[in-house]
């Protein structure tokens, strides 16, 4: 077994809390009076185990495999992060966030369905890039607010290409994964959340359609991160969150081409949808 170690330090917490700290099994005995809980994370990464220990707010990662430094920091940064914050009770969505002038847009879909890259367009037009795989959204009564886990762009080579054709210097995401890591200027932190798109599958047609509460919802969990998918309490809590957000905000399926060359028609009809001026990328 291979313990995963993170060199930047603590896992962040963005409601207060006291962060997580990361507990090696190898270099030191476990607790004494710690039973903890036992997370298999195969659904996410072959082989990955996740334990935790919430009264003292530790954990540990172990693999079967030996890992690359990069691989490690993407499973303990796009994988750990987001089930501890869900661990904590927060709604953590796997989705990229864009910054306007007056709060975020958030879009969330599955893996591969193309929130990199649309997020890195709408960048490159203007908007502010907050980031790309996962955030924390807190609702409640209030207006909802978006925060990030942490800066994040990972592009295929043939977004890269296409998106960023001055060929900026890059970094490996991880050994599963053409991805690379590109450098860019970071969006601030947190921002009100205006709308949600979810990333639909690919259309012949560019258009937004409004969801119901009840589909939102559906929609916010099924694109949610968990700690553990078979807990029933972690169910209830997380569908409560949900059901809070989708009444709170309009929440729309997004259908597009999956062609580089629709990409400032899709644009467009995001603007036009949420009644927002197009950037001025020169004044940006």
């Amino acid at each position: 077994m291979h313990v995963l170690s993170i060199p930047a330090g603590p896992v962040i917490s963005t409601n207060g809390d006291p962060n997580w700290t990361q507990f090696d099994f190898f270099s030191r005995p476990r607790p004494a009076g710690s039973g903890g809980r036992l997370v298999d994370m195969d659904d996410v990464w072959d082989g990955l185990i996740l334990w935790v220990d919430p009264t003292i707010r530790i954990f540990a990662v172990w693999s079967d495999e030996a890992l690359s430094t990069d691989t490690q920091q993407h499973i303990l940064n796009d994988l750990v992060r987001p089930k501890l914050l869900a661990f904590d009770g927060q709604l953590v969505l796997h989705g990229g966030l864009s910054g306007t002038a007056t709060g975020a847009i958030g879009f969330i879909g599955g893996s591969g369905q193309g929130k990199s890259t649309l997020t890195a367009s709408l960048h490159e037009t203007g908007l502010s890039l907050i980031s790309d795989d996962a955030f924390v959204v807190q609702a409640g009564t209030a207006a909802p607010r978006a925060h990030r886990l942490y800066p994040s762009l990972r592009l295929f080579p043939d977004s890269l290409s296409r998106l960023f054709p001055a060929a900026p210097v890059t970094s490996a995401v991880a050994e599963n994964t053409d991805k690379r890591r590109v450098p860019f200027e970071v969006g601030p932190p947190e921002a009100p959340l205006l709308a949600l798109f979810v990333l639909a599958d690919p259309a012949d047609t560019i258009r937004a359609e409004r969801l119901t509460p009840a589909e939102a919802c559906m929609e916010i969990i099924a694109n949610s991160f968990s700690f553990d998918r078979n807990d029933p309490a972690e169910a209830r809590g997380r569908l409560a969150r949900a059901a809070d957000l989708a009444r709170l905000l309009p929440v729309f399926d997004l259908h597009y081409p999956r062609d580089y060359a629709a990409l400032s028609d899709v644009h467009a009809c995001i603007f036009e949808t949420l009644g927002l001026a197009p950037p001025d990328k020169a004044s940006a």
